[in-house]
């Protein structure tokens, strides 16, 4: 005996398929809602510091010496930095003239007054400070240039040096 598929039996055989799936659903799959909302404003702190001097030794001879006051500060285009800064100092010869670098900071106690040695050439790199972020600060420094008065050998005639100043600034991460 051959079973043909009536329309009753294929309606028989769809209820049981949906009942199965529903039995099947239900038991397996899951449905989380969770909903959330949130608002910001994104700022970007103001960074800035500026110091600008000019040395020029065109006049210094032997036994002479000079002076250059600066001043490292958080400030820039008249805005204070919002960012806290630690910077160090680097002052650099070219190592032509026999000269006595002396960098002093203005307050007592900081560690600095570091002398580089007569016509080394070398480099001096000093710790600077930190400058507080959203308050106004300044730093003052004054370089010493000196020529001792001993080294007038005629070599050193018509000869030129540079000096220079750099002020690395860097962002220190907030502290909470």
């Amino acid at each position: 005996m051959k079973k043909y598929f009536t329309k009753s039996r294929i309606i028989g055989c769809l209820l049981l398929l949906a009942l199965a799936s529903t039995g099947i659903l239900t038991t397996s799959y899951s449905r989380y809602i969770h909903q959330a909302s949130a608002s910001g404003v994104a700022a970007i702190a103001e960074w800035g510091s500026e110091s600008i001097f000019t040395i020029d030794l065109k006049d210094l001879a032997p036994g002479d010496s000079a002076e250059y006051a600066f001043i490292v500060t958080n400030k820039k285009d008249g805005k204070v930095s919002q960012a806290a800064q630690e910077y160090r100092i680097r002052v650099e010869t070219m190592g032509n003239l026999p000269l006595v670098l002396t960098l002093t900071p203005e307050a007592a106690g900081a560690g600095l007054g570091t002398v580089i040695p007569a016509g080394s050439g070398e480099s001096l790199d000093l710790p600077g400070g930190v400058l507080p972020h959203t308050a106004e600060a300044s730093h003052r420094y004054t370089l010493t240039v000196g020529w001792p008065d001993d080294r007038t050998d005629s070599s050193y005639t018509d000869e030129i040096d540079l000096v220079t100043v750099t002020v690395k600034a860097e962002q220190l991460l907030p502290t909470s």
